[in-house]
């Protein structure tokens, strides 16, 4: 296949839908695919209907794949309750301040908390440092659950978890992802 757009709208809407479907492409390679594709064919709306389709696909397998990784998710009475915090405006500050990490779904209402983050009934130390350096809740969860081949698959969770001096490892890795 040639690397070349063709002049058939057709063929390139199949080819780009079919990378994003097959391939994990970095966002750069995307671009390029995108701003070539779009010099050729101005999208419409039925073009970005299409898009946002596939997109959300592959985000909710991918939020699957997370879910799976990070175990219990507690929701805000529950973290409330774990924390012997008061109320859910308490458990809303501490978001809010990025002390605790927090995810939410477009389908539901309210936040919901890994429990992993908890050692008996405090969040961990490490969790607060990790939210400044990587605050939006799914993004610190991807970073936390990633398999490394350092580790011979294991992630930053499984290993801090396990050995919890290694959180300034993580916090190290964490600096450099963001960076």
């Amino acid at each position: 296949m040639s690397t070349d757009l063709t002049l058939d709208p057709d063929f390139d809407k199949q080819a780009v839908f079919q990378l994003l479907a097959k391939f994990n492409l970095s966002a750069g390679d995307m671009a390029e695919v995108f701003a070539s594709y779009l010099t050729l064919h101005p999208p419409t709306f039925r073009d970005l209907a299409a898009l946002r389709g596939a997109l959300k696909q592959r985000g909710t397998s991918a939020q699957i794949e997370l879910l799976r990784a990070a175990g219990r998710l507690l929701n805000t009475e529950e973290i409330a309750e774990k924390l012997g915090l008061a109320s859910r405006q308490s458990v809303h500050n501490l978001k809010a301040r990025k002390k605790l990490l927090a995810i939410s779904f477009e389908n539901r209402r309210g936040d919901y908390f890994p429990e992993f983050q908890l050692d008996g009934s405090a969040v961990r130390e490490w969790v607060a440092p990790l939210l400044q350096r990587i605050s939006d809740g799914w993004s610190a969860l991807a970073f936390l659950t990633a398999g490394r081949r350092e580790f011979n698959g294991a992630s930053y969770l499984t290993r801090v978890l396990q050995h919890p001096p290694a959180a300034d490892e993580l916090l190290a890795a964490a600096d450099a992802y963001v960076s």
